[in-house]
């Protein structure tokens, strides 16, 4: 008699990125609107935009629940829009992160939460920004901006 015994294991796979453009964003509930609405880290206008999104894992172990959100396409332009990123606490949830782009990238920090890279652009000019979380929140500890030289 021949026995043969499978070991499993989960792991977990942080995506490359999450974009503004995702097929997999949805409508979001209710006590995440409510964090949007009543953060001050989001301009007015953007408060009343119709916000659609997804949960994320914001370390590489898959225990630290975040939502990436951004707005219906009728509150952005050119490849950019809104990218909010929320931290799940308990049963509430608490926006650590505004910025325009067109995607998060999650990356190895210094803390137990990953660094976020956003990162946007058109034909005309490029933009990165390097989030790092700090305490309550996340800090833009880089950024990058690329445009074209002015036509003389």
């Amino acid at each position: 008699m021949f026995l043969c015994t499978l070991f499993s294991m989960t792991v977990f796979a942080a995506p490359l990125e999450w974009s503004i453009e995702d097929d997999d964003l949805k409508p979001v509930p209710v006590a995440v609107l409510a964090a949007v609405r009543s953060s001050a880290l989001l301009p007015g206008n953007l408060k009343e935009c119709q916000f659609v999104g997804k949960q994320i894992a914001l370390d590489t172990k898959g225990s630290v629940v975040g939502m990436f959100l951004t707005t219906l396409p009728a509150c952005w332009g050119a490849a950019v829009g809104p990218v909010v990123i929320l931290l799940k606490e308990k049963d509430n949830y608490r926006v650590v992160l505004f910025d325009y782009g067109y995607s998060a990238k999650p990356s190895v920090g210094r803390a137990q939460i990953s660094d976020i890279w956003i990162v946007g652009g058109t034909a005309g000019w490029s933009y990165e920004a390097l989030w790092s979380y700090r305490e309550r929140g996340y800090v833009k500890t880089k950024e990058i901006r690329r445009e074209p030289d002015a036509v003389k």
